[in-house]
């Protein structure tokens, strides 16, 4: 049954955001419901049944206060909400329980279960990397989609994520990933197939033309290299990536000039806002997935404008984000949990625990790419770094 649920969880992962069903400003995808089943039946079986008793090497108490820390500025915070507007900032919270849960689900994996697990990650992310050429090539061009809050991206490949930024930050952590199985690859023919996946994936995030996603392949494959690799090869890298960073770049056309002032505007812009809310609310924020509602209470948007956004929930910045939702308190423990964190996989890295390089390289980028877009908190992103925590882990 385990086969079977790690299958289908991988085919719900690689639809991204396509097998999405939006209500209102509630939006529930196929990995929501499948991570909300994964999450019921491991809470049924391993604390309820108390089939085994979960010990899991990263302390959960500082994510525990940190979540917490971001239910207490929702409480407080309520009297500015409808009742409706409430539930649906509080279902944030329990998505994020259910997403992290999900850890606990895959330490319990067996041998054959974890080999299985990642030949169906290496999967989806091959089907999210054709899906994105086949869409560059004959569809690319998302205006049409304007009215359901997705922005027009044109000439730019964003896959089943319907945002090439996003696209651009898995990308480069699916590479991470790849490049891990690469090096330990022992046959020819493996080392081809893995050398072929990483190389597309080095395209599709020069082809997503994202700025985030290039800052983080740059990061990524810098960590990478240099603490697992060489120094020449991190100088060679970032070389090579520079070039092509240089030859898939139009300076006639917003969306694929790497020096664009209308978006890096548009940040500012949404820092300024966020820096706003967060003077208002300085200890525990406006509560989680109430942000959208704080900018309306402060005047920075419209009630109910004529066309959505889905970037309305959030800020561009993911630690702006943060303190705004959760204060300087939430702040503080989500440092201490990302400190014990590093801590963790570093120590793993450097035993050589598979995946636990790739997901160090992986978190440094995904922290330093969260300056500059709310990564942190993207579902895909999470999930993925959460299944890659518990794969260590159960090794």
């Amino acid at each position: 049954m385990s086969n079977i649920i790690i299958v289908v969880f991988c085919i719900a992962f690689a639809l991204g955001q396509v097998a999405r069903i939006q209500m209102g400003n509630i939006a529930i995808t196929a990995l929501d419901i499948v991570v909300a089943l994964i999450f019921a039946s491991t809470f049924i079986n391993y604390v309820l049944r108390k089939k085994v008793k979960l010990t899991p090497s990263i302390s959960i108490k500082y994510v525990g206060l940190f979540i917490l820390s971001g239910i207490v500025g929702l409480l407080l915070y309520s009297h500015n909400l409808s009742l409706s507007e409430f539930v649906v900032s509080f279902l944030y919270a329990i998505r994020l329980v259910l997403y992290l849960g999900v850890y606990y689900w895959v330490i319990r994996l067996t041998d054959d279960q974890r080999k299985l697990a990642f030949y169906s990650l290496t999967g989806a992310g091959v089907f999210i990397l054709i899906a994105g050429f086949l869409q560059y090539y004959y569809y690319p061009y998302l205006r049409n989609l304007y009215y359901l809050g997705w922005d027009d991206h044109l000439y730019r490949l964003f896959s089943v994520f319907f945002d090439p930024n996003y696209a651009g930050a898995f990308f480069t952590v699916y590479l991470l990933f790849i490049l891990d199985l690469l090096r330990r690859s022992e046959t020819t023919v493996s080392r081809a197939v893995y050398g072929a996946i990483g190389l597309a994936t080095v395209v599709a995030i020069f082809l997503t033309h994202s700025r985030t996603g290039f800052i983080m392949i740059v990061v990524g494959v810098l960590v990478y290299s240099t603490l697992f690799v060489s120094r020449k090869m991190a100088i060679i890298s970032i070389f090579v990536l520079s070039i092509l960073l240089i030859l898939t770049s139009n300076s006639q056309i917003e969306g694929l000039n790497p020096l664009r002032a209308a978006s890096s505007k548009a940040r500012i812009d949404s820092a300024s806002k966020a820096i706003a809310v967060i003077v208002g609310n300085p200890l525990f924020g406006v509560g989680f997935n109430s942000y959208r509602y704080a900018q309306v209470r402060m005047g920075f948007r419209e009630g109910e404008p004529l066309y959505a956004s889905h970037a309305d929930a959030g800020t561009d910045n993911s630690y702006l984000f943060i303190i705004a939702t959760t204060g300087l308190v939430g702040g503080v423990f989500f440092f201490l949990a990302c400190r014990q964190l590093l801590r963790y996989v570093t120590t793993t890295a450097r035993k050589n625990h598979f995946p636990g390089r790739s997901v160090l390289a992986s978190l440094i980028a995904v922290f330093i790419g969260s300056l500059f877009l709310n990564v942190i908190f993207y579902p895909m992103i999470v999930i993925w770094i959460v299944v890659q925590l518990g794969l260590i882990r159960n090794k």
